[in-house]
């Protein structure tokens, strides 16, 4: 028999079904013999049930004045539609409800009006909690001593402010550090125990500076305060705290209490009350029903003095669930089960789905959601701790114009206003690609000082004609003063244009009025934070389409308190540009918004804790694999779990408990579908442990859980019944169609890829060039063949030394020319020296075997093929004439060659050259015989220059080459000749024409491309 506790209350008893309140002498003295405990089981509706026990045992007087403690905001407000609801539409309509309030939210101003003497100053004396972002920005300082840098120490700062918070909530303040024994943990463990220590130290002498304390410690204070104020002065009107689980030791003794007060009563949500003694002994912190035996423990009260609250049944649901949840220690007892043990209805209603893979997991999911729409007045939420799968969801329901409720929210740096300001962070980095500026400019929000359609015009050309030409390399500074050095060319219209394509007054112009706009960013180096906030701000608002844009809705309402917050919080924080970039931007993810309008009013996803307490029709359990629910432990980076355990924190594994109990809550259910997924990603799941011991039970009982058709559903979503892949295209072109002029080098792509050939040059198709297109070996190339060219021109007659030190400098002219940076610049410069040498060796080798050279020749031969007649043209690199008599067509390969038989057989521009010069196309050459054809290749890696000849007998050109290059033409004149797809040409050494490859539709006929399609995907 625990002791009597004597407390003063006044005289009105409402609440007295177990223990008693005896009126003492002197008419106001009550003792407490028993505390008031109750529980609402699984698959019950807490909300209702709660409602209704209320009712029936309260007048409405008494329940308008009573305090109704809930654990969370959303349970808050669905208890108030509760209210409501049973209120029905007769003379309840009026009724007053209670005052409902979050649990653990103590209001000082409450204590304050009730309060007097002694206890208002003890009120009063409790500093003020210190700002969230204020608090994270000085923890950051004190992680910089440990050596990180801006950004880490920002996101390290959240981590030790959640573990200060941990041990405030437990207990086990960072004075036992120094306790731990060093030897035990790892060497860099032993470093952060020193770092902690020195945190602990200097942490309250920073609130003392501030003259604040942690917003946890200042709850714990304010609810230990109430908690005594309420001892000695029981509150006059009833007092309920309902559905908590007790997990903090604060918010327990508050429990305990509420439970002992004259008219308090404490209301446990899914007490498991058919466990056997024996096991409920074992329970382990994993166990569903932990938190609440220490619970009970802590009230001083055993399970058996717990009642079912009025006005609720238990369901069969729950002692299936109790018997799936048994302890590991007391699993033995499964080997005594038999079919029939537990009810077949306990059964009913359960559907377990199980998915291949994530996509298919959430249109199982989303059907159901929707199915629940077609039901009137049927209320369905998908609950699971996995947002992923949440926005997967979230996404599929929106091909029926259907919006979901998230209590998750969407986190600021997804919106567009959140997106626009991400975008404009990247604006001042000197890494910034023409993606990202691409990306700035086409945002709703960008604005630039221009009119919307102005902007777009420029920015639009900007891309076509410059970005997608060739690669700039990166950064806006970069990109302006490659602009300005462009020189300018007399176009054909007698328009003065720049030789890229770009017109200056739709380029140029607009990136330096953004350059300019962008001075108060990059012209300064270390700053405060706020300063560079402020900064920020006005530069983000001189460059929106409208300035009301930032500030619109939910999205901009939450910006505000964004940026006030860092405003405030930052103040003393000095950083360079970078730092305050991937510090604002981090930040912004962690701001979330919620929007209180638009979604559907039947369906909701939610997390673990916002689904608490709450009811549905129909229940959607999402995401049960091992690692995602129960999800994997949170790693700490400051410290371990055994460091944590020897701290005296809490066991991480209660953490399991609590997803555990959230589990049977939400599957006890009327209407309840498990789904997980075989596969995430290409990885293999594993199921979660909850559903394996689900399906040991069915199977050791013999029941069976039908099969639910929504799987079946979703893979006929988009099923096709008959593939029938289109016929690859078959394209014959008249004479008079075909081009007028043909380059040496198309023959390569006719040959390998016809239709390729007719997309490029009949239809005159091209694809756009990358974005972000990087310097790569096509670049490469014309820097060297333009390099060539001066140096040939230069150096016409002598060879000197010194032309190695200009072929190097022009060479890197031309990366430079590229956009590369001085150390992209020096990178690709390596070993040139070394080649430029092997080069001036190789030409003063040549010259003495040659009378005359051309570089870069620009030639052109007319020719007709039956009734086709066109020019053949082409630019050969270099042409020689042989003192020994005829020409050498030399080709310049900066990369690695192809081997023989790929160079003679598919590579065909050499011939073609060779054909022309013997037929006068390139004039000054003469019309000689060619003796020899060779590819000169520049192999920097290797510092080698070195020529690859081609095989060439005598008269092969007259004899061979010439008569099939017409026979090839003639082919394709003829009634059966056919620009065919050939997708067996994109090969290794090969030029590849992807985008001629999609036109073609090859992955639509051909088997082996689609599977290798299907592969890449």
């Amino acid at each position: 028999m625990m002791a009597p506790v004597i407390m003063w209350a006044p005289p009105p008893i409402w609440w007295n079904p177990t223990g008693f309140c005896a009126k003492a002498a002197g008419g106001s003295l009550y003792i407490m013999a028993t505390p008031k405990i109750y529980t609402i089981p699984p698959g019950a509706d807490f909300l209702k049930s709660l409602v209704r026990g209320l009712k029936s045992r309260l007048a409405p007087e008494a329940l308008s004045r009573a305090l109704i403690l809930l654990p969370t905001h959303r349970a808050f407000q669905q208890l108030r539609e509760a209210f409501l609801n049973e209120a029905g539409g007769g003379a309840d309509m009026a009724m007053l409800l209670p005052d409902i309030r979050p649990l653990g939210e103590v209001e000082e101003e409450e204590l304050m009006l009730s309060a007097d003497g002694d206890f208002l100053k003890e009120v009063s004396a409790i500093p003020p909690a210190i700002d969230s972002m204020r608090r994270r920005m000085l923890l950051a300082n004190l992680v910089l001593a440990a050596g990180f840098s801006k950004p880490q120490a920002f996101l390290l700062a959240a981590d030790l402010a959640h573990l200060i918070d941990d041990a405030l909530i437990e207990g086990c303040g960072f004075s036992e550090l120094a306790a731990l024994v060093p030897e035990k943990y790892a060497e860099h463990w032993q470093l952060i125990i020193k770092f902690l220590e020195i945190v602990s130290h200097n942490w309250p002498k920073i609130l003392e500076d501030e003259k604040a304390i942690d917003a946890v410690d200042r709850r714990q204070r304010l609810t230990r305060l109430l908690i005594q104020h309420w001892q000695q002065n029981p509150p006059a009107h009833p007092v309920i705290a309902a559905g908590s689980t007790g997990s903090q030791p604060v918010t327990a003794e508050w429990l305990k209490c509420i439970s002992m007060l004259p008219q308090g009563a404490v209301v446990l949500p899914g007490l498991d009350v058919h466990l056997e003694e024996e096991a409920w002994a074992e329970l382990e912190p994993s166990h569903p029903q932990y938190l609440l035996s220490r619970l009970l423990k802590t009230l001083e009260a055993a399970r058996e003095d717990v009642k079912a609250w009025p006005e609720t049944a238990d369901g069969t649901r729950a002692v299936l669930l109790s018997e799936v949840m048994r302890p590991s220690e007391a699993a033995d007892r499964w080997r005594h089960l038999r079919p029939g043990e537990i009810p077949a209805q306990a059964w009913r209603g359960l559907e377990v789905i199980e998915a291949t893979q994530e996509q298919e997991e959430a249109m199982a999911a989303a059907l159901l959601l929707r199915k629940a729409v077609e039901e009137e007045g049927k209320m369905a939420a998908l609950i699971t701790p996995d947002r992923a799968m949440a926005k997967r969801v979230g996404a599929l329901m929106r091909r029926w114009n259907i919006e979901l409720d998230d209590s998750a929210g969407t986190p600021l740096s997804e919106t567009p206003v959140g997106s626009y300001l991400n975008l404009l962070l990247e604006m001042p980095n000197g890494d910034l690609r023409p993606s990202q500026l691409m990306a700035f400019f086409k945002h709703p929000f960008t604005g630039a000082g221009l009119p919307r359609e102005e902007l777009l015009s420029h920015a639009r050309h900007l891309e076509k004609e410059f970005f997608r030409k060739q690669p700039w390399g990166r950064g806006l500074k970069n990109w302006v003063n490659l602009f300005q050095k462009t020189s300018l060319t007399p176009a054909k219209a007698g328009v003065q244009t720049l030789d890229s394509g770009l017109r200056r007054n739709e380029g140029l112009e607009v990136l330096e009025k953004l350059s300019k706009n962008l001075e108060s960013l990059t012209a300064k180096k270390d700053q405060p934070f706020p300063d560079w906030l402020k900064d920020f701000q006005k530069t983000a608002v001189s460059l929106a389409a409208d300035e009301n844009l930032l500030w619109r809705e939910a999205e901009g309402a939450a910006l505000g308190e964004f940026l006030e917050s860092l405003q405030n919080g930052a103040r003393d924080f000095v950083c360079s540009y970078a730092d305050f970039a991937e510090i604002f931007r981090a930040a912004l993810r962690e701001k979330i918004v919620r929007r209180a309008w638009g979604q559907h009013p039947r369906l909701s996803i939610l997390g673990l804790l916002e689904a608490r307490l709450l009811r549905f029709d129909q229940v959607i359990l999402a995401g049960l694999n091992e690692g995602a629910w129960p999800e994997e432990r949170r790693v700490d980076p400051w410290m371990s779990t055994a460091m944590r355990v020897d701290l005296g924190c809490a066991d991480p594994e209660i953490r399991l408990g609590q997803m555990a109990h959230d589990f049977v809550q939400q599957a006890a259910g009327p209407q309840v579908a498990l789904l997980r997924s075989a596969r995430a990603g290409e990885t293999l799941t594993l199921p979660s442990r909850w559903l394996l011991r689900l399906e040991a039970v069915r199977a050791l009982m013999g029941a069976e859980i039908p099969t639910a058709p929504y799987l079946s559903w979703a893979r006929a979503m988009d099923f096709c019944e008959q593939l029938e892949p289109c016929d690859p295209p078959q394209v014959q072109v008249p004479a008079a169609a075909l081009p007028k002029k043909i380059n040496a080098s198309d023959f390569e792509m006719w040959l390998r890829d016809p239709y390729a050939f007719y997309a490029r040059r009949v239809l005159e198709l091209r694809a756009l060039n990358a974005l972000d297109g990087e310097f790569g070996p096509r670049e490469r190339g014309n820097v060297f063949h333009k390099a060539l060219e001066k140096l040939a021109e230069r150096y016409s007659n002598a060879w000197p030394p010194v032309a190695q030190q200009d072929f190097v400098r022009l060479v890197q002219d031309g990366f430079a020319a590229y956009g590369c940076s001085p150390e992209e610049c020096k990178i690709l410069s390596a070993r040139l020296p070394e080649l430029a040498q092997e080069y001036w060796f190789f030409e003063k080798k040549r010259r003495d075997l040659v009378s005359a050279r051309y570089s870069e020749y620009q030639g052109a031969l007319a020719m007709k093929v039956d009734n086709y007649s066109f020019s053949l043209e082409a630019r050969a690199d270099r042409i020689e004439v042989l003192k020994s008599g005829g020409l050498a067509i030399l080709d310049y390969k900066t990369g690695s060659l192809p081997p023989e038989a790929l160079r003679e057989a598919l590579r065909p521009q050499l011939y073609v050259e060779a054909v022309m010069a013997e037929a006068g196309g390139f004039p000054e050459a003469g019309k000689n015989p060619v003796a020899e054809l060779a590819f000169v290749a520049f192999d920097q890696n290797k510092a080698k220059v070195s020529a690859k000849t081609l095989d060439l007998p005598p008269q092969a050109v007259e004899k061979i080459h010439r008569p099939g290059l017409e026979n090839f033409i003639r082919a394709f004149l003829n009634k059966d000749g056919q620009f065919l797809a050939a997708p067996r040409a994109y090969a290794k050494w090969l030029d590849p024409a992807p985008d001629y490859a999609r036109l073609a539709r090859v992955a639509e006929w051909s088997k082996g491309a689609l599977e290798q399609e299907e592969g890449d995907a």
